[in-house]
């Protein structure tokens, strides 16, 4: 064997075994199993292409000619270790779509559909039990499990149309559902921008006697935040546009921090609380704050309904029980153990409303309802 003939081998990278040519190599992946995992996570190995010995032009032409054109693989640092893969997406490419994508939901009008029955919606319900136990168990995908979880609602649960049914709807949590667990977030994400697009910017005004009427109604209910929210909505001088003029006005009301006065602060020894003092929060316990929990949503878009009905409704049965543990869990391990922010950040994160005081603003956050929930278990 001379050496163009063993520079033209195609060689297989597990077993070491030698073919010369390319259909050769790739008969044998297709018959060797263990070969062909391993070549799939080790691709980028590069292949040389085949050298060709001096002969006449006229020859010479040919065989380039009637030889098909190698296209080399992406060279990849094969020692870089890999934490995870989420469906056909490395740990750090899945990580960076699911942090882009939550720069984008933030901005988005309310446009959520509610939860449906069945294996869809239980399906769902097991994503968010995975990821909150993803972060409780000090898992590779603690880093971004919170804010995975808060893209969900945006994500899988859009409205397709403003006349769309529940049968549309499950069709629609069916079909998105396959592309999160491929980890297709970025078209998931096209999707949800096209239908934000769609929505109308503005309703048409109510008149004061449809408000009256509307606003006696939530009272008879019971409904006194539903109520003073229709009154809010409906003021002539309600939320600001967020334009350059409000967000500067809202950062001179948050000026940079300065140090504090040692006078006013705690001292620095808190006082020790055993964790059998939690050890009493459980789904039980999850399970009533959620009822007790009213409000509008942050930025996930998830409001105090729709996290009610995910964690008490009997129609998810088991899955909606897991959830409910898994969060006492969370809850649990949040007030007894120290943990990284930077690993919290979308579940502390709030929903800034600038409300027209005319003149000037008020800033109001509006924090997410599983942060409320949490604090009202606890």
């Amino acid at each position: 064997m001379n050496s163009c003939e063993v520079a033209s081998m195609f060689t297989c990278t597990t077993c070491n075994k030698a073919y010369r040519t390319q259909r050769g190599l790739n008969q044998h992946l297709s018959k060797s199993s263990s070969c062909k995992e391993s070549q799939q996570i080790s691709s980028t190995i590069y292949q040389q292409p085949p050298m060709i010995e001096e002969e006449s032009p006229s020859v010479k032409e040919q065989t380039v000619a009637s030889e098909p054109e190698v296209l080399l693989p992406t060279i990849v640092d094969v020692n870089e270790k890999v934490q995870y893969i989420w469906g056909k997406y490395r740990d750090i490419e899945f990580e960076e779509n699911v942090s882009f994508v939550y720069e984008q939901i933030v901005y988005w009008k309310k446009n959520l559909f509610m939860l449906p029955t069945g294996k869809a919606g239980k399906l769902f319900i097991d994503e968010i039990t995975k990821l909150i136990n993803a972060w409780v168990e000090n898992s590779p995908l603690k880093n971004i499990s919170m804010k995975a979880t808060m893209i969900m609602p945006s994500l899988l649960l859009q409205k397709p149309s403003n006349n769309s049914k529940a049968k549309d709807h499950l069709k629609a949590l069916e079909r998105r559902m396959e592309c999160w667990q491929a980890g297709d977030l970025l078209e998931l994400l096209q999707e949800s921008l096209t239908i934000q697009r769609s929505l109308k910017t503005s309703t048409p005004k109510k008149t004061i006697s449809q408000i009256s009427k509307k606003f006696a109604e939530e009272m008879q209910k019971g409904n006194v935040n539903g109520a003073l929210k229709l009154l809010t909505n409906n003021m002539q001088n309600g939320i600001l546009p967020l334009n350059d003029k409000t967000i500067a006005a809202l950062r001179m009301k948050h000026p940079d921090a300065t140090p504090a006065d040692p006078e006013i602060l705690l001292p620095d020894e808190r006082p020790a609380v055993h964790p059998i003092r939690y050890e009493n929060i459980n789904e039980e316990q999850i399970r009533k704050a959620a009822l007790r929990t009213k409000g509008g949503s942050g930025p996930s878009g998830l409001d105090a309904e729709g996290w009610c009905r995910i964690l008490t409704s009997k129609s998810f049965g088991d899955s909606s029980t897991d959830l409910c543990k898994a969060i006492a869990r969370f809850t649990r391990k949040l007030c007894s153990e120290r943990t990284n922010s930077n690993s919290l950040e979308a579940f502390l994160a709030c929903r800034l409303l600038p409300l027209d005081k005319n003149p000037g603003s008020r800033p109001i956050g509006v924090g997410e309802i599983l942060r409320r929930i949490i604090g009202k278990s606890v």
